[in-house]
């Protein structure tokens, strides 16, 4: 078990940012460390009272120096600057990075954003309402086929609606997952000025 704690102000004087603690327990008078009983022993599989107590990490977020190192420094990196470092590889932070370029978004792009997904659910659910009972291959085929065209459809109205409202290219390439240059050219294609 652990206690994670994530701290904003100063407690007490240390160089570090990350601290890890555990409770041991050391008689005053002996100097033993306390140990469990042997029913205890028996019951949690344990010998100390500190490995059933959690273990304590106190992050202290103003300390650290922007330099992610780690995937846990990525996310302390987060923690400081509500923002996420130019390269990550710690686990959460992809979802974490669409919603962030969700919340950016003003209210109207939100809503086309909203609908363009459920469009797009709604479209998944029906053709695979329809594929299951679809028996021939070339009946198949062209649901596929269908599915990519109405993807990409609804895929173009967002980006030209985005960029109609002002939305930059590069917020839009990260929205949709395609890359600046397939943005420019879908545009272009539909009469837009890049």
């Amino acid at each position: 078990m652990y206690s994670i704690n994530i701290l904003y102000f100063d407690i007490g004087e240390g160089e570090d940012y990350v601290y890890h603690g555990r409770m041991d327990f050391i008689g005053i008078h002996h100097n033993d460390k306390l140990s469990l009983g042997w029913a205890q022993k028996k019951k949690f599989t344990r010998d100390y009272p500190s490995d059933i107590f959690p273990e304590v990490y106190l992050i202290k977020v103003n300390n650290f120096d922007d330099i992610a190192k780690t995937p846990l420094d990525e996310w302390i990196y987060f923690l400081k600057n509500t923002d996420l470092p130019k390269e990550y590889s710690a686990k959460g932070l992809n979802q974490l990075n669409e919603k962030l370029n969700y919340d950016k978004m003003d209210a109207t792009t939100k809503q086309q954003y909203d609908e363009y997904l459920t469009n797009v659910r709604v479209s998944n659910s029906a053709l695979e309402t329809a594929s299951l009972k679809g028996k021939h291959e070339g009946i198949q085929e062209g649901r596929k086929e269908g599915r990519k065209e109405g993807k990409q459809e609804e895929r173009e109205k967002l980006i030209i609606k985005m960029f109609d409202l002002g939305q930059e290219i590069k917020l839009i390439s990260k929205i949709t997952e395609m890359s600046e240059n397939e943005i420019i050219h879908i545009l272009t294609e539909n009469g837009k000025k890049v």
